[in-house]
């Protein structure tokens, strides 16, 4: 029962991201690019559970994230499930301060953006290119690491949230 809880909980707010991504921050936006808060909660919610409770947020919010917008549906979704995926891979992987690791992921998880949505559009004609030396790449992905310690704060408070990995960080001894 404690992971139904952990999914419908990550679930719930990496919609809530999404909505709040699509609708209310066009403000915020600079130079026309805003910061992917969805997929920047995708992310440290992988980084804290791992890689299940981060591939179904990411699947969830892209695929609301599909059919509010305009562009392909399943793209988005598709690059939140891989970007939840490997990042749960590496949960527990690199021990950091609460500043610089939620940053580095969520400039991972640009990257790792840039990377699925470059690689789907060589093989599929009409998805749109995402050029990761373009300056809109580069502005999403300081927004988005300017972004990452303040969700990652308030994602601590969530109780069901509790970093799980059943992993050790690097340089932990090993027990025999």
């Amino acid at each position: 029962m404690g992971d139904f809880r952990v999914i419908a909980a990550t679930t719930l707010i990496a919609v809530a991201a999404s909505l709040l991504t699509s609708t209310l921050l066009s403000w915020v936006a600079v130079a026309g690019v805003k910061p992917d808060l969805a997929l920047v909660v995708v992310a440290l919610i992988a980084m804290r559970r791992g890689s299940m409770p981060g591939q179904i947020a990411g699947f969830a919010s892209g695929l609301l994230a599909d059919t509010i917008s305009v562009g392909p549906l399943g793209l988005t979704a598709m690059v939140r499930t891989v970007a939840g995926y490997l990042i749960g891979r590496m949960a527990g992987l690199v021990s950091a301060d609460w500043v610089l690791l939620p940053t580095l992921v969520a400039i991972a998880a640009t990257v790792l953006k840039a990377l699925t949505v470059t690689v789907l559009a060589l093989t599929i004609p009409w998805i749109p290119g995402y050029g990761i030396a373009a300056p809109s790449f580069l502005i999403e992905a300081a927004l988005n690491g300017v972004a990452a310690p303040a969700l990652y704060v308030l994602l601590s408070l969530v109780p069901w949230l509790k970093d799980r990995s059943p992993r050790r960080p690097l340089g932990a001894k090993l027990r025999p």
